[in-house]
């Protein structure tokens, strides 16, 4: 007997007002400057510090990976770089306080649990401030804007107007595939900001989303793609058979090296225990053999060997490889022949990095250090395609006491990321 709640779905429909006159990159990086100015009256508001750190893996040298060598208009490139970010941004209907919502609550919200004021993060300094969407959706945009600081002075990504970039007063520096989960204001703020970047999107939301529970519209998955580096042919979109949550997945041309590519993304059932991770592990297998299927059908119809096509699995997947149970392993194991398997994550997790974790913040008396968020590919195995450099975590003594969300980071989860050299075949 199938359990699962009808289908109940809202979105926006136009864009924000905060929009309008927001034009050009510029436009955008003024409005941050004013928002973090104004947190600045509280609290540091920098950023944490991130960079790329070479993969350990790699066998090619960071001094010749660490930017681009390749230009796409050449007939002569023989290689290129793509950049990817995986971030669960925080959705604004898990994380806001004690103020009118646009829609009626539903009758099952319970508007005295833990989570039901500011996400429950009533530890951290100012949530007024620091989890008003009206100010943290610019910082979230900070995130996405552009690579961290790093030894590599060289932008990693330069927009131009022939790429749908409205901006010419500086360069764009960019990540070219940003997955975001727990968005919720698709179309009214990330859609057309990253649309003026030169981005083009996909957006799936929850069939029955929390968010629409406690007023607000559906959170979903966004996926952004550069235009100009990566091109569109096929999109499928599905929720899981078992549970409320939705998955991804895209098959692209890298047009630098004319590589067929398959991405996915997703977020999985959260919750701790054995029982959730009986149920993530069951959605893990159908996003898998999904994921398999759109290969092999990519191979099939491009004339593409299969262990050519490079595989991106990005995504919340809500689980600690670290413990019990945990779903994983599934992914990382070797899963059938269809797919170009293994898959590998780009951090290190088996065992993991003891520095490493994607998430850590306070709720009540609890508190959570974790590694949930995960980007997987199949380097390993295909040639000409390999992960080069990951986007380093902070350091813990970094952390702000309250840990995530603050005023120096907008999210209760740490944007990852991670870069890759792809080669013609």
């Amino acid at each position: 007997m199938n359990t699962k709640p009808k289908a109940f779905i809202r979105t926006q429909s136009d864009p924000d007002p905060c929009l309008q006159g927001i034009s050009s990159v510029q436009d955008l990086q003024d409005k941050i400057h004013e928002v973090r100015k104004l947190q600045f009256q509280y609290n540091n508001a920098d950023l944490y510090l991130r960079q790329w750190k070479p993969d350990p893996r790699s066998t090619i040298s960071p001094d010749s990976s660490s930017a681009s060598t390749s230009d796409p208009s050449s007939s002569t490139s023989t290689s290129s770089t793509l950049s990817v970010l995986q971030f669960n941004a925080l959705a604004q209907g898990l994380s806001v306080g004690p103020i009118p919502t646009p829609f009626e609550m539903d009758t099952d919200h319970d508007a005295n649990s833990l989570k039901s004021i500011y996400g429950g993060f009533t530890d951290v300094p100012h949530p007024e401030i620091t989890l008003d969407f009206d100010l943290r959706k610019w910082r979230l945009m900070e995130v996405l804007l552009g690579a961290p600081s790093s030894t590599d002075s060289k932008p990693q990504h330069q927009c131009t107007k022939e790429q749908g970039c409205n901006q010419d007063e500086a360069n764009c520096v960019s990540y070219d595939v940003i997955a975001m989960e727990e968005v919720d204001q698709f179309h009214g703020f990330f859609e057309p900001l990253l649309k003026m970047m030169g981005y083009q999107g996909l957006f799936l939301p929850k069939p029955y989303s929390p968010c629409v529970v406690s007023g607000w519209y559906s959170d979903g998955c966004a996926f952004f793609w550069k235009i100009g580096e990566l091109e569109l042919i096929k999109e499928e979109q599905y929720s899981y058979q078992q549970g409320n949550q939705v998955y991804l997945i895209v098959t692209m041309r890298h047009l630098a090296t004319g590589k067929i590519m398959e991405f996915a993304m997703t977020h999985l059932k959260a919750g701790q225990g054995v029982k959730n991770e009986v149920l993530r592990s069951v959605q893990v297998q159908e996003l898998m053999h999904r994921l398999s299927c759109s290969a092999l059908s990519a191979s099939k119809e491009h004339g593409v060997e299969l262990n050519n096509i490079p595989v991106i699995l990005m995504g919340d997947f809500n689980s600690d490889i670290r413990e019990e149970a945990s779903c994983i392993q599934s992914v990382i194991s070797k899963y059938g022949t269809l797919c170009p398997c293994p898959l590998t994550s780009v951090y290190k997790i088996d065992p993991p990095d003891p520095s490493l974790f994607t998430t850590w913040k306070i709720r009540g008396p609890t508190t959570q250090k974790r590694i949930i968020d995960y980007i997987f590919c199949n380097d390993e195995k295909v040639h000409g395609f390999e992960c080069t450099h990951i986007l380093d975590v902070p350091d813990e003594e970094e952390i702000e006491l309250t840990k995530l969300p603050g005023f120096k980071y907008p999210s209760d989860h740490l944007a990852i990321g991670a870069r890759f050299r792809l080669s013609k075949t």
